[in-house]
């Protein structure tokens, strides 16, 4: 796991517990997955997968911002009867990331890595 150690630190930092301690208590690793996937954006996970810049320059009100001014200046135009160029949207930041497609495999390879590990143990994948 490229991350390893941002999703290690992270995991202790937001939730006092380290990814073995949740495993060996029981927790599903759909759950895991799940607590994974939300950590906040100030989190070392976040920071390493996405651009800093990026993350603290478009928070969620920087979208809604420009989805207002895309929206007054669509209607501006329209109100003017179209006349001239349609104005073009704002452009936003795209982040392309190697495990951005939702492709299934991504509890199965944390249960193939934590199984690898010395110590693992193979873990039922399961998604509910």
């Amino acid at each position: 796991m490229e991350y390893r150690d941002h999703l290690v630190a992270d995991f202790w930092r937001y939730y006092g517990r380290g990814l073995d301690d949740l495993l060996d208590a029981g927790v599903p690793l759909a759950d895991v997955a799940a607590m994974a996937a939300t950590l906040p954006r100030e989190s070392a996970t976040l920071l390493a997968v996405h651009p800093r810049e990026e993350i603290e320059l478009w928070d969620p009100a920087a979208y809604l911002l420009a989805t207002a001014v895309d929206q007054l200046a669509g209607g501006n135009w329209q109100r003017g009867g179209g006349k001239g160029a349609r104005p073009k949207p704002i452009k936003r930041p795209t982040v392309q990331t190697k495990g951005s497609q939702d492709d299934g495999s991504s509890i199965d390879d944390f249960a193939a890595w934590y199984a690898a590990r010395p110590g693992g143990r193979p873990l039922a994948a399961t998604t509910e």
